[in-house]
């Protein structure tokens, strides 16, 4: 609203400024004739023509210079608009790409904490069998024995932390 009010200031500002006396402005009319209006004072082709123009015709000419600048102001309105449709729509795309990419990142943490749980299982699995497999010949001293168990308990644990992971993502 702001932004408006601060345009609609500047296309006062700027319409009174062309009909003051230092500005300079251009009208084509319906005819196909061209005057410069400076101040109040009428140009053709260089030449000052203000007395030679009817009442009718200076308010012609200053009627269509004023709906041209009417028109000027409309589009610069709409540009800004359209500008700010733009930037709406460029913060917007951000947010949803930011959106994405943290989507994607949960996802691979998600797949990484499956993948950890997976071969934290499979080890597990491995370490046992190859223990009971070197138990049943008969291959461990106790000492290994209780080494065995150690290492089949941390693997244990690191399954359980494994899935406590996974099931928080």
């Amino acid at each position: 609203m702001k932004r408006h009010s601060i345009l609609k200031l500047a296309s006062v500002f700027t319409f009174v400024f062309c009909l003051s006396c230092g500005s300079t402005e251009k009208v084509i009319t319906p005819e196909g004739k061209v005057y410069e209006l400076k101040g109040s004072k009428f140009y053709s082709n260089g030449e000052e023509v203000t007395a030679t123009l009817s009442g009718e015709e200076k308010s012609k000419i200053n009627q269509i210079l004023e709906d041209r600048l009417k028109l000027e102001k409309e589009a610069a309105k709409r540009k800004a608009e359209l500008e700010e449709a733009q930037k709406k729509a460029e913060a917007a795309r951000k947010k949803a790409e930011k959106k994405q990419k943290a989507l994607e990142k949960e996802i691979k943490a998600k797949e990484k904490a499956r993948e950890d749980f997976f071969k934290a299982q499979e080890k597990l699995k491995k370490k046992t069998e190859k223990y009971q497999k070197r138990l049943d010949r008969g291959d461990l001293s106790q000492d290994d024995i209780e080494d065995w168990k150690k290492r089949l308990k941390d693997l244990e644990d690191d399954v359980k932390k494994a899935e406590e992971k996974l099931s928080r993502s």
